[in-house]
């Protein structure tokens, strides 16, 4: 994505951007549009710096969380407003060359027309569909369950979600 940018005339910051908004769709595990996003940014004359990171909600006061072991790991009352979009609109606005919607297309590419999952995104997938239930509460549920098998990203060989393929070439 960040390379197509690239050869189309955009810059690092362009590029960046549609590589960021591209794995929300590829590895939506560890980036996801409800993330937060941080940059620093040299633009040939001085150094800029970005603090996209989510807010938290009004209701999430010291008060309501006293007594409390900590801070909740799931649900609702674990998120925090996103920040990583109005950051990527932040630095496509200053300093990008490119038009913000330009920079998604490689990600719409992608949702449209599918991409090779890894085994370990497979995998992790597969252990957060197990503990996932519509209210996002964590329960345990039956490994039985079957999910269905993927194409390893290096060789192409068909597995199961959970397994890593037996290709030397993926295992290097």
């Amino acid at each position: 994505a960040g390379l197509r940018m690239l050869q189309r005339g955009g810059n690092a910051v362009d590029a960046a951007i549609a590589t960021a908004i591209t794995l929300t769709v590829v590895e939506p595990v560890s980036n996801g549009i409800g993330s937060d996003l941080f940059a620093i940014v040299w633009d040939g004359s001085g150094l800029a710096g970005l603090n996209a990171s989510g807010r938290a909600p009004a209701a999430a006061t010291a008060s309501r969380y006293a007594g409390s072991a900590g801070m909740p790991q799931r649900g609702w009352e674990a998120v925090t407003i996103p920040g990583a979009v109005s950051g990527w609109v932040a630095l496509s606005k200053r300093y990008g060359r490119l038009p913000f919607a330009d920079l998604f297309e490689p990600a719409v590419r992608y949702a449209r027309d599918g991409w090779l999952v890894s085994p370990v995104i497979a995998a992790q997938w597969q252990r957060a569909a197990a503990t996932a239930t519509p209210t996002g509460s964590s329960r345990r549920t039956s490994t039985k369950r079957r999910v269905g098998r993927v194409r390893c990203a290096v060789c192409s060989s068909s597995i199961s979600p959970a397994s890593r393929c037996r290709s030397r070439r993926s295992n290097r």
